[in-house]
């Protein structure tokens, strides 16, 4: 009975609403991170430099990417740089499933009914079930402007508000966020 609730609240979900975020606001001059003839690990550390230079809350990610805060969602940014000049940046959250639905039919109903319904990001079952990814890239050729980054970490944000405000609340008991950056230690 629950899997049919949570299937026709999935069914009833649209595309994603924009709202407010309490994210630091970019200033009317356009940053532009240039990734053009740069590996992974540099274009990494742009855009990490980038975001921290306009106060976003970010660390970097060994051998993956930046990890950044925006609003209650914490984001890893993986570059991808290819050569042809199609180069993206990979936006993904994480999330722990409970052991009680861990690898469970239940689960993989959810998973292909947000894929059917939502155009945002993919949803991927990782690690024999233990893990649900959410994936979305924002695509762009030598150089990136920060407000494109703000603007697609707002707009995915939105998305991820969306999809849990049509979910039913014992989901959030048994799907939790994982954290991406590591705990700040009081000073």
């Amino acid at each position: 009975m629950r899997v049919l609730i949570v299937l026709s609240l999935l069914f009833s979900l649209s595309a994603c609403a924009t709202t407010e975020s309490k994210t630091p606001q970019s200033n009317h001059s356009a940053i532009a991170i240039e990734l053009g003839g740069l590996d992974t690990q540099q274009a990494n550390t742009a855009i990490f430099q980038a975001l921290l230079k306009q106060g976003y809350l970010v660390e970097s990610v060994k051998d993956s990417g930046v990890a950044v805060q925006f609003g209650k969602h914490q984001f890893l940014l993986e570059t991808q740089l290819d050569k042809t000049g199609f180069n993206r940046i990979l936006v993904n959250r994480f999330y722990a499933v409970h052991p009680k639905v861990q690898n469970s039919d239940q689960l993989y109903i959810l998973i292909s009914s947000l894929n059917q319904q939502l155009n945002f990001a993919k949803f991927v079952v990782r690690q024999k079930g233990t893990v649900v990814q959410l994936q979305t890239a924002a695509s762009f050729n030598l150089s990136i402007e920060l407000e494109e980054i703000r603007k697609f970490l707002l707009w995915t944000s939105d998305g991820i508000e969306h999809v849990a405000n049509g979910l039913p609340k014992e989901l959030g008991q048994v799907i939790k966020p994982i954290p991406v950056m590591k705990p700040k230690q009081p000073i």
